[in-house]
């Protein structure tokens, strides 16, 4: 399949990639438990969650990594790798590998100035699609009131279950409900319902979310974030190839 880099392409294409920026609050990858020796009580659930919400509602700057094993309802992304921003503007760069029109396509985007910029292939110029908020507003993804901060914030049923190692972090696994209009504030028109949520926070302060991991009948969705408040020099999407 030839696909051709025009906006009325471009804009069809980013149509598939609304979930991209929302999975950024959704969830992540099983982390395997790590070596520790620390023998002490595991934490309070609920003590963590405040915690971790509160990191997330001051946070302006992140990196996520995406997966999705299986299907998805409404989401034919496979992967995104990408660096988001609040601070000053709404921003944010990355690479997506996505389902479009039955086939896979490897697309990069920018975020810039409020508008949406997509490169559909390899050395092609980015075309602009108009302003980012008209396809999807990213801004919901580290909005304190509906973004990551509201979604760990709005679960329930909380358990914690261990503490694992996940790379450089020592972390706290802990299980819960996620009600489906927590997912619905990130997910524009998402009718998904309650769904199992399995995340892992920092243990130490400040309790950054660093995984999480939400369950669908036939597949999972997967995040992982890092570079918590690190800053990124975004690309110029007129100039950049």
């Amino acid at each position: 399949m030839i696909v051709r880099n025009n906006r009325h392409t471009a804009r069809r294409f980013v149509t598939l990639m609304v979930a991209l920026f929302a999975v950024t609050g959704l969830v992540a990858a099983c982390g395997g438990k790590g070596d520790t020796a620390n023998d002490a009580p595991l934490p309070e659930a609920r003590t963590l969650i405040d915690a971790s919400a509160a990191a997330a509602r001051a946070l302006h700057d992140v990196h996520l990594d995406l997966s999705v094993e299986g299907t998805v309802p409404n989401l034919p992304v496979k992967s995104v790798n990408a660096y988001l921003t609040n601070d000053p503007k709404v921003g944010g760069q990355g690479d997506a590998d996505v389902v479009y029109q039955g086939t896979p396509v490897s697309a990069k985007f920018v975020v810039a100035d409020g508008d949406l910029w997509v490169q559909l292939g390899s050395g092609q110029s980015y075309s602009r699609t108009g302003p980012a908020a008209d396809v999807y507003d990213a801004s919901a993804i580290l909005d304190p009131k509906k973004g990551i901060a509201n979604l760990i914030a709005s679960v329930r049923d909380a358990k914690v279950e261990d503490r694992e190692q996940i790379g450089a972090n020592k972390t706290i696994r802990i299980s819960g409900i996620i009600p489906g209009t927590a997912l619905a504030g990130i997910v524009p028109k998402a009718e998904l319902g309650d769904r199992p949520l399995t995340f892992w926070v920092q243990e130490d302060a400040p309790n950054n979310l660093v995984r999480a991991n939400v369950g669908f009948d036939q597949g999972t969705l997967s995040v992982t974030l890092s570079d918590w408040g690190k800053k990124v020099q975004l690309l110029d999407p007129k100039t950049a190839k």
